[in-house]
């Protein structure tokens, strides 16, 4: 009667245990999809909920959307080589920035990706990760339906060149859920990543030679010179 029990309450505890691990495993699981671009070498994080799309727009690494019907919030990511700047040292850039990709670039760029676009804001003291950037808000019509109205969106552009390339992120939603997706879109942005591209001490990691011992140095005829 006692092995009975016993083996009862041994076969309890397995099924328990064994309930309890694979509630616990189906429970642990990333929230969040780390993009990583061997190419261009950058990193960025979506929610794992998030769909991979096929971009159309030039340059365009990687776009991902929303599963919520009828908001169409994305992010993507093109790049693209610019070595225009690459004489410049870190410090400067972010005036090179300013000067080059300021308010008469966002007007053209934002025209030519999208229809219809009016710009709502910009901003020439922005950064993407490690790199000077500036950026954009602006609105838009994306037609989805030939038979039908557009869509009227509203996104938030960043560019930025870091060593010799040029990257430019994109977060948007429909014009009346943009604000609901917004902080969103600015932890995704915040996630991206860069592969360091220049050094932090730009004139070499010189050692201190004034700490150097003296030394004698003997020459004939004048004495010792000490250097």
């Amino acid at each position: 009667m006692v092995e009975i029990m016993l083996t009862r309450l041994f076969r309890f505890v397995f099924v328990f245990v064994f309930v309890f691990i694979t509630i616990a495993s189906s429970q642990v699981r990333a929230d969040v999809f780390l993009y990583t671009d061997p190419e261009f070498k950058f990193t960025f994080s979506v929610p794992d909920s998030w769909k991979r799309q096929i971009a159309s727009s030039p340059n365009t690494r990687i776009k991902f959307v929303a599963p919520v019907v009828g908001e169409y919030a994305y992010c993507e990511v093109a790049a693209e080589k610019d070595r225009r700047f690459q004489i410049y040292p870190k410090r400067l850039m972010g005036a090179a920035m300013r000067e080059n990709f300021s308010v008469d670039f966002w007007l053209k760029e934002v025209a030519r990706r999208f229809d219809n676009s009016a710009i709502k804001l910009i901003n020439t003291d922005a950064g993407l990760d490690k790199g000077d950037a500036t950026m954009a808000e602006a609105t838009y019509d994306m037609q989805l339906d030939k038979d039908k109205n557009p869509v009227r969106m509203r996104a938030v552009l960043l560019t930025s060149v870091y060593g010799d390339v040029r990257y430019t992120m994109i977060c948007g939603a429909s014009d009346n859920s943009y604000f609901k997706w917004k902080n969103l879109f600015g932890s995704i942005i915040s996630s991206m990543t860069l592969d360091d591209r220049y050094v932090i001490k730009p004139n070499g990691l010189y050692r201190n030679f004034l700490l150097d011992r003296k030394k004698i140095i003997p020459h004939p005829g004048i004495g010792d010179i000490v250097r």
